[in-house]
């Protein structure tokens, strides 16, 4: 397995993560086959989509980099720092 960081960048530096695009083509789905512990998923089968298509992030608004500031903003505030443990 590919080993993942995860690092905070100020909301400044959005404008250089949307310039990656967030698209790709969907072609097959995955549908839960069964459910573990607490309901949730353990296992899946992929099923084709009837009519593959383009899911692209970039142009739903809010979605894409440029609109999560207002989209996130009050679920932030509120977030403790991963640094800190205080809003």
């Amino acid at each position: 397995m590919t080993p993942v960081e995860i690092t905070e960048l100020p909301a400044s530096r959005l404008a250089e993560h949307a310039a990656v695009r967030i698209a790709f083509a969907v072609s097959h789905r995955l549908i839960p086959a069964r459910a573990g512990d607490g309901g949730v998923a353990d296992a899946f089968r992929v099923e084709p989509v009837r009519a593959p298509y383009e899911k692209d992030y970039d142009q739903l608004g809010e979605s894409a980099p440029s609109g999560w500031p207002a989209r996130c903003a009050p679920a932030l505030s509120s977030s403790p720092s991963p640094q800190t443990g205080k809003p």
